[in-house]
This record gives structure tokens, C-alpha cells and sequence, in this order.
């Protein structure tokens, strides 16, 4: 796997490593501490990908689909793609030497399902919530299932409310995401993991309710 450079375009001085993989593409500053995570980060990006693609067991015509990765410093260019253009349809990853990095299957994981299922499908918020984590527990980046299930029982034991329906405030947070993750994971035990894709293919935002009886 050799880093190749990408040379800046129009009025951009930025010039960013890349380094390619069979679904994803890291790119990262030369020099950069971004640059020496940019091989992990790599390994890391295709091991989502490909448990996403798992879990789901159907990928509507778009397995061909390249993701791109920026890596940045966290004092380092976030607006720039090697192309000049904006990165909207781009993960930008803030790496820090001296603390945890946020994790990867989030917003990869709503990228994919955006590219595949549209945008109205990232608005399942629970379902693509609950993907991630179980995602992330497949790759080995966040809590297990069962870690994720032992917090759910946790907070009910100890009287505290547990939904996939946040209130205002708590869709971020440990317990929501725990909540998700095993509730998705629930669905695919008994399920199977083509509901999901099924589901995310139906989803309309105005009428979730709908989506969930295909």
C-alpha cells in the first residue's frame, strides 16, 4: 500500500497524502501526526465497511463505491479536499495525540447508509444509531453487544428510564447509544440483518411507522 500525492488544484496550497484501500481512500498532510495514523485508520475504515456491508446483507447497487477519508491535525486544514471542493459528502477526522479520537462507524456508517438508502434514510435516527454501535462492536472500535446490554439492564434496575425515542438532549449520550445498539441488535437475532436494509430503504421520515410493517 504506497501513499501516493495528490497535488493541490485552483487557489488551494494544501497538498495531501493518499493512501487507497479495495473501499476506502485516507488522505492526510505529509508530516502530519494524521499522516503516521493514516495506515490504521485504513485497516480500520475497511474493517467498518465491510461489517456494515455483513450486517446488512444487501448493498442496493452500490458496491463499487468509493469512501474518502480526510485526516487532520487538529490545527490542520478541515475544508479542503484535494479537489478544491467542499467535503460534504467526505468524513473529516480530527486526529489527537493527546486523547481518544471520536469513533469511525458513526459517521461512516451514515455516510454509507446515506449513499445507499438516500438521505431520508440517515434520518432513522435509532436505527442508524443502533448500526453504528453494532458496527463499532463487530470492529472492535466501541462497547460489545453484551456490555451494550448489561448498561440497558443496569439503568433499569436502577430505575432509570431507557428509550430508543430520546428525549431532548439525549441522543448523544452513553445510555441512548447503549439502548440503540442493543435494540438493533435484537432486531437482527430475530430478524435477520436484510430487515435492516429493508427497512432503511422504506424509511420515510414523515411516516417511520410505515417502514417498519415491509
Amino acid at each position: 500500500m504506497e501513499p501516493t500525492e495528490t497535488q493541490p488544484q485552483r487557489d488551494t496550497a494544501t497538498t495531501w497524502r493518499s493512501y487507497a484501500g479495495r473501499r476506502v481512500t485516507v488522505h492526510a498532510m505529509p508530516g502530519s501526526y494524521a499522516a503516521g495514523r493514516a495506515e490504521a485508520e485504513l485497516r480500520l475504515a475497511e474493517r467498518t465497511v465491510a461489517a456494515f456491508e455483513r450486517l446488512v446483507e444487501h448493498a442496493p447497487g452500490q458496491t463499487g463505491e468509493r469512501v474518502d477519508i480526510f485526516l487532520t491535525d487538529p490545527t490542520g486544514p478541515a475544508g479542503e479536499s484535494p479537489n478544491g471542493q467542499p467535503m460534504a459528502d467526505r468524513i473529516v477526522r480530527v486526529m489527537r495525540p493527546d486523547g481518544p479520537n471520536d469513533p469511525l462507524a458513526a459517521p461512516l456508517v451514515r455516510l454509507l447508509i446515506t449513499s445507499w438508502y438516500g438521505p431520508a434514510a440517515a434520518a432513522a435516527e435509532r436505527i442508524v444509531t443502533g448500526i453504528a454501535g453494532v458496527v463499532a462492536a463487530k470492529t472492535h472500535e466501541g462497547a460489545t453487544i453484551a456490555e451494550a446490554d448489561a448498561a440497558v439492564r443496569t439503568a433499569l434496575t436502577s430505575g432509570k428510564p431507557v428509550s430508543i425515542f430520546p428525549l431532548d438532549g439525549a441522543a448523544g449520550d452513553d445510555l441512548y447509544q447503549a439502548a440503540a445498539t442493543s435494540f438493533v441488535a435484537w432486531l437482527v437475532e430475530g430478524y435477520g440483518g436484510p430487515s435492516l436494509g429493508q427497512y432503511l430503504a422504506a424509511f420515510d421520515p414523515q411516516r417511520d411507522d410505515a417502514a417498519a410493517s415491509i
